[in-house]
């Protein structure tokens, strides 16, 4: 059977954004050791608000930009320079200005961040590594949306590597603390910044059209707020944590389970978002091109269902690797947070019909019903479970907020998904969940190796008898491998 070229395309591009994203996140993770050896405790609870504050900020500020963006290359292909300095430019302006209000509002922001009075000129840092991170990002957004996968994740790298050695030079060497954080940081962002801009000034043109990049916001605008949702999310539960007095210990726990969970998120979630959300617009509303939606739905569900699995069956082994014994509870989280982010990637498939059809207003309210329903089945369920309790209610809150997103959309325009195939794949993978925990939880970990082996095995066999892996399938993966590695057909 034929291989669908555009979902191989998307797979290829996919594995690159996922070693680019590991790359990324591995630089992150080992600042980890960093903060803990060579900062006080006062100092990285500061570091960690600034890193919130960043983050919420970097997601806001392009206020969506990116979707209208894809959309106006996908509508208007042969204006498609226009287009992106239009945002690059628009966007670098519009940031601007709210960079200065920040500025202008340092007082209150420099007291709840908690920076010391004798380096708050760290503050205005921390501004311009928003502003730059901001431009950086709609750069790459283009870069995205051309398909320069490779370019795209060592620009990422780039970045991050970056802003690794600095610290270890600044804080580590020169013992510079929180400031040589935040200074390693700046030249690392205002480096790739300075190439981004250079580079948009000589090959593109100089294009400051306000109305096209009003057009790009009011499709874009909903969906950066949607988008929010997931930030706010993960503030949230840590919010309530703290507000029902839960002890420090759990909140420890409930973090590091948190972090090994998010695995899914950067070795599969994001990469499969850089890779279909600008896709999505190239291929449009053509019957044909539907099926690709279908497909790349399906192919994600199997390998993020495949490594749910693997998660759960070696949860306690890939904790064991890194923590000691006393974080042992946590192989309880870890499976439960994989789930959550998994079910949190359907939302870029289920919004296609509104996103498609520029009926993306329709998913305004959406951010403020999901925090809405989560705030109290996150105070309900860590109240009465505490750090489990949190990570199911994480679970549920994205499950609710995929399911409206589905509901809302699909008025917009109908897709009809592979159902039944993915109902064989959540059969199969509750047999797995019922046998795991209906035979194996009380036994002894040291006996189980091989039996979880063999569970992981069934698994994959299972995928093969129900048919949910067929010919194409396998042909398509066959296809990649070729391609990755150079190897003959």
């Amino acid at each position: 059977m034929a291989v669908r070229k555009p979902v191989i395309t998307a797979g290829k591009q996919g594995i690159i954004y996922g070693l680019g994203n590991i790359f990324n996140k591995l630089s992150a993770f080992l600042l980890i050791p960093i903060y803990t050896v060579f900062l006080p405790k006062s100092v990285v609870g500061t570091l960690i608000l600034i890193e919130l504050f960043e983050n919420l900020l970097i997601n806001f500020l392009p206020y969506g930009v990116a979707y209208g963006m894809w959309e106006k290359l996908q509508k208007e292909p042969e204006k498609k320079f226009q287009s992106f300095s239009s945002a690059f430019y628009w966007s670098l302006i519009a940031t601007s200005i709210a960079v200065i209000l920040l500025y202008l509002s340092r007082g209150i922001f420099e007291d709840f961040l908690g920076i010391p009075v004798e380096i708050n000129w760290v503050y205005n840092l921390i501004l311009l590594n928003i502003l730059f991170s901001v431009q950086i990002r709609v750069f790459l957004w283009f870069i995205q949306y051309e398909g320069k996968a490779i370019l795209f994740s060592a620009l990422s790298f780039i970045q991050f590597s970056g802003t690794l050695l600095l610290s270890i030079l600044f804080v580590v060497y020169q013992e510079k603390g929180l400031e040589g954080f935040i200074f390693g940081k700046f030249i690392s962002y205002l480096i790739i910044f300075a190439g981004c801009l250079l580079y948009t000034l000589i090959k593109y043109p100089k294009t400051i059209d306000f109305y096209r990049y009003k057009s790009m916001l009011h499709v874009g605008f909903p969906l950066m707020a949607l988008g929010l949702t997931h930030p706010i999310l993960t503030i949230l539960d840590r919010f309530v944590m703290r507000m029902v007095e839960l002890p420090l210990d759990q909140i420890g726990i409930y973090s590091v389970g948190y972090k090994f969970g998010m695995i899914i998120n950067m070795a599969l979630v994001i990469p499969m978002q850089r890779v279909w959300s600008p896709m999505m617009f190239r291929l449009g509303l053509q019957d044909n091109n539907l099926e690709y939606h279908r497909d790349f739905m399906l192919y994600y569900s199997i390998i993020g269902m495949s490594l749910f699995v693997g998660v759960l069956l070696f949860s306690k082994e890939m904790l064991g690797l890194i923590t000691t014994v006393s974080y042992s509870s946590a192989a309880t989280i870890i499976p439960i947070i994989t789930l959550a982010y998994f079910f949190h990637g359907y939302r870029i498939f289920f919004q296609a019909g509104s996103t498609l059809v520029g009926k993306t207003w329709n998913l305004i309210f959406i951010p403020l019903i999901t925090i809405s329903v989560s705030a109290p089945i996150n105070y309900i369920l860590i109240l009465r479970h505490g750090a489990v309790g949190a990570a199911v209610a994480t679970l549920i809150s994205y499950i609710f907020l995929v399911i409206i997103v589905y509901v809302v959309s699909s008025r917009s325009l109908y897709i009809e998904w592979n159902w039944k195939k993915l109902a064989s794949l959540y059969l199969l993978v509750g047999i797995i969940i019922y046998i795991f925990f209906g035979f194996f939880s009380c036994q002894n970990d040291e006996t189980l190796l091989l039996e979880k082996l063999i569970l992981l095995i069934a698994f994959f066999i299972g995928l093969i008898i129900l048919r949910i892996v067929g010919l194409r399938e396998l042909n398509s993966i066959k296809w990649i491998v070729q391609k990755l590695f150079k190897l003959d057909p």
